[in-house]
């Protein structure tokens, strides 16, 4: 799509400061900022390795249950963080993965 081609998105940056500093209106520079902010919210998280490690555990039967499997696997890759919260993610996407 035109609007999340960078290059446009460039360009009307580059449009916007121009009307600003043309017209004096800092209107035109807030909505240049805003075309390159970041969108609202955390960004999605890669969990796509993690989710074949635990197919790999229930399908080798090293898991009772996919609980059991998320918690393994978020032991081995949380590094300094919380294995129960990277466990429940883990399993709330387990389902859609699973699929």
């Amino acid at each position: 799509m035109l609007e999340d081609d960078p290059a446009f998105l460039d360009l009307m940056g580059q449009f916007l400061e121009f009307m600003a500093a043309r017209t004096g209106n800092k209107t035109y520079m807030r909505a240049a900022r805003t075309l390159f902010q970041l969108p609202p919210g955390l960004p999605e998280i890669d969990d796509s390795l993690a989710l074949d490690e635990v197919a790999t555990l229930l399908a080798e039967d090293r898991a009772t249950s996919t609980w059991a499997a998320c918690l393994v696997v978020a032991q081995t890759r949380c590094m300094g963080g919380d294995p129960a919260s990277y466990a429940k993610r883990l399993q709330r996407k387990w389902s859609a993965f699973h699929k």
